[in-house]
């Protein structure tokens, strides 16, 4: 399975983490390397397999301002578009949330103009026919480094009833459609135990695929 960037663990509660060592203006042509089995049906009444994406947002270095939100914000021009086009659809047994995390000092993305056209932005791919039940939030936190707002983002995923937890930058460009079945199996199999261990698709760096780059 091939994507942008990343790693997912799976500790009792599964921890997914796509970690954005990428170059985020490239496409590329995937071929998919991990055999991925179709999603088993979902049973009628059976509740989906929660997945939170943990992703803290920034404006910085922007020019972040109502009405150029799709310009400006990387977690809406990269990130958003790639996700869509890679969840599975209804017909998929998973349900989504995206914990966005943002910075009390960020005063861009504090501006209520601005999350609600981000939110317009987000909303039609949510509500078209066959989407994937997907949700969101923003919760602004007073922290001074990276790791402190990824921990509380999963935090409050864990308190919200999340199965796997899925680690990823406003920069990650996923690429390969089926990830979150492709892991949820692999950790559903792991040798240590079910939801036991670290699975993850192949990633792509400043130096190519399978290495570590960026930031």
């Amino acid at each position: 399975l091939r994507a942008a960037a990343g790693v997912l663990v799976g500790l009792g509660i599964a921890f997914l983490g796509w970690y954005a060592y990428t170059m985020t203006d490239l496409v590329f042509s995937v071929a998919p390397r991990l055999y991925v089995s179709a999603s088993p049906p979902l049973a009628p009444g059976a509740p989906r397999i929660h997945i939170a994406m943990i992703l803290p947002i920034t404006s910085k270095g922007t020019q972040l301002r109502p009405h150029n939100v799709l310009r400006e914000l990387v977690a809406a021009k990269v990130f958003w578009p790639a996700f869509l086009d890679t969840v599975e659809g209804a017909e998929g047994r998973f349900r989504y949330t995206v914990y966005y995390g943002v910075n009390a000092t960020d005063a861009p993305l504090l501006d209520h103009a601005v999350w609600a056209e981000f939110e317009s932005i987000m909303r039609p791919g949510t509500e078209a026919p066959g989407a994937a039940p997907i949700a969101w939030s923003k919760t602004v936190y007073s922290v001074q480094t990276l790791s402190q707002m990824y921990n509380a983002l999963a935090a409050r995923a864990l308190r919200e009833g999340a199965d796997y937890f899925y680690i990823t930058n406003d920069d990650t460009k996923m690429l390969t459609r089926g990830w979150s079945e492709a892991f949820v199996q692999q950790l559903e199999r792991s040798p240590a135990g079910e939801n036991i261990g670290t699975t993850g698709p192949q990633s792509y760096g400043e130096c190519g695929w399978d290495c570590v780059g960026g930031h």
